[in-house]
């Protein structure tokens, strides 16, 4: 056969065309007989007998070797094909490759009498010769066409643009090898510009995995420190810090302070009210980071290291640390500067998050300390109080239920000498929140409900102090004090003031003695309180002279 072509405009052939023997032997009905192989020649065949059967015989127009008639004899009739002998094994019955589950009725009831040898690169199919077949292969690229059995030609063909692995041709042309197995099996289509878009793709994914990794961590870290550090706050610390004023603060560092807590306290209060709704959402926030690091980590590393990892990593960096600074001394400014997150975390999770915070709500709903709704009961009020007392210090006056009480000055001091050598100095730490005097002050009108006030040592009833004027020497009072034994104290009268009484008994002395239980006595009118030692140590001095000022 012939072809003919015309050179196209390109100069470059459109086909490579080549001539291709045709397989004579493939279209023979006897295939040489039973007693022999058939060899293709170009444009014919020929017979190569067994040894023996030299003689040749035509049957349908094919050279049959062996006698005329032969071919019923051997094999019943059976001749394995151009390319194999047929062996006759009459009475043999141990069973050769020819004995087959597939054979028919009639050749079950005479298996084992024969079987067929055949040539390289064929084998027994149990009733003639077949070609070895290799198997069909793919490429991802590239596609492969032709024949996979023994002989047949098996082409690659790359498309525009890709090559032959570890070459540049375009196709590649294999055979089938005479055992049925592919010699070649790194021969696939490669693109260079596709391996290398793949290769910045694989690198893309890794820097991608890196990233979700990073994302990950730094999200269970937000998640963990934010729970410690915003969930935990209590929205009564915080009214309390919008209620505080910033006049009563000491310094101007303190009203600074108060104003910069009092903005990041508005701005967490409306979160913090619906605790269980925040506390939900950052919890599920912290499961989805916490369960999506593995995924990302297994893309990169062994699943082994993987799990290493996830559990060091999120321990450290996304739990202790992060606790550790979310509820530092910034914990208030971080908070405040992380609501705009935490509010998208809320809507973000809301249809899942609301639901379940309305079942906590019905089941733990909030408890105050008290039945009326208050925060402290009296005994943690005046704990609260005591905990705010100045750091006692060497020489520093006895504690009274917890709380320093300082020195007693509204009684009337000693002469200047003897006062320097016997007053004790108590000075207020400058730290101290509240002084001392006026947490004694607090403390004490806690106490105003249980006490009674004749019951306590530092007060005196008026009855049992005697009233007397400034111009009084001290021993002529101590004299009077002693006959009378009711007198407890003496409480000295400014200039020109008096004590005036309702109904005075007609036995009262001239000094207006205290005992009538009518007395009335403006705390104005008294310069000062004297004990009756008090006036021992005064001598001849008048009163006036002991007193450097009034109560008020």
């Amino acid at each position: 056969r012939s072809r003919s072509m015309t050179c196209p405009e390109s100069l470059i052939w459109p086909f490579k065309w080549y001539c291709k023997n045709i397989d004579d032997c493939a279209k023979l009905k006897h295939g040489c007989g039973a007693l022999g192989l058939c060899l293709d020649l170009i444009g014919s065949y020929d017979c190569n007998c067994e040894n023996g059967f030299y003689q040749r015989h035509i049957l349908d127009g094919e050279i049959v070797c062996g006698p005329k008639g032969i071919d019923e004899l051997i094999c019943q009739g059976n001749t394995c094909g151009a390319y194999g002998v047929c062996i006759d094994l009459v009475g043999n019955t141990t069973g050769y490759e020819s004995v087959k589950d597939t054979l028919s009725s009639r050749r079950m009831e005479d298996a084992g009498t024969f079987r067929c040898e055949c040539r390289d690169g064929f084998f027994d199919n149990g009733t003639s010769c077949e070609r070895q077949d290799c198997g069909a292969k793919t490429d991802a690229l590239g596609e492969w066409q032709g024949s996979t059995k023994f002989g047949g030609e098996y082409t690659l063909r790359c498309p525009k643009g890709s090559f032959v692995w570890g070459g540049a041709l375009q196709e590649i042309t294999i055979s089938c090898p005479a055992n049925g197995r592919w010699l070649e099996t790194n021969l696939w289509c490669v693109n260079p510009s596709a391996e290398e878009a793949e290769n910045r793709m694989a690198t893309m994914q890794i820097w991608l995995d890196v990233i979700s990794v990073l994302i990950c961590v730094l999200s269970a870290a937000l998640a963990a420190g934010l729970t410690l550090g915003l969930a935990t706050l209590e929205p009564f610390g915080l009214q309390v810090i919008l209620a505080s004023r910033p006049e009563d603060c000491l310094t101007s560092e303190e009203r600074q302070r108060l104003r910069l807590e009092q903005q990041c306290a508005s701005r967490i209060l409306p979160l913090v009210k619906d605790h269980h709704l925040l506390l939900v959402t950052l919890l599920l926030f912290n499961t989805v980071a916490n369960e999506a690091l593995p995924v990302f980590l297994d893309q990169l590393v062994p699943s082994w290291v993987a799990l290493v990892l996830s559990v060091s990593v999120v321990l450290i960096c996304g739990e202790i640390l992060p606790s550790a600074v979310f509820t530092g001394p910034n914990q208030f400014t971080i908070a405040s500067g992380l609501v705009p997150l935490v509010s998208l975390l809320e809507l973000i999770f809301y249809f899942v998050a609301r639901p379940i915070a309305n079942v906590l709500d019905q089941m733990f709903k909030d408890e105050c300390h008290g039945e009326d709704g208050t925060k402290y009961t009296r005994a943690e009020l005046r704990a609260l109080l005591a905990l705010h007392a100045p750091v006692l210090t060497p020489g520093s006056p006895p504690e009274v239920e917890g709380i320093p009480m300082p020195p007693h000055n509204y009684s009337c001091e000693f002469l200047q000498s003897e006062a320097t050598d016997t007053e004790v100095e108590f000075k207020e730490p400058s730290a101290a929140v509240i002084s001392t005097s006026e947490l004694r002050m607090m403390d004490n009108v806690f106490s105003l409900r249980d006490r009674v006030l004749s019951e306590l040592r530092c007060y005196t009833v008026l009855k049992y102090c005697r009233i007397v004027s400034g111009q009084e020497q001290c021993l002529d009072i101590a004299g009077r004090c002693a006959l009378s034994c009711a007198d407890r104290c003496v409480l000295v009268l400014h200039e020109g003031s008096t004590a005036s009484a309702r109904q005075v008994e007609e036995d009262s002395d001239t000094d207006l003695s205290p005992m009538s239980p009518k007395l009335q006595l403006r705390i104005s009118s008294v310069q000062g309180c004297l004990q009756l030692q008090e006036l021992l140590k005064g001598g001849q001095k008048t009163l006036r002279g002991l007193c450097n000022g009034s109560l008020l």
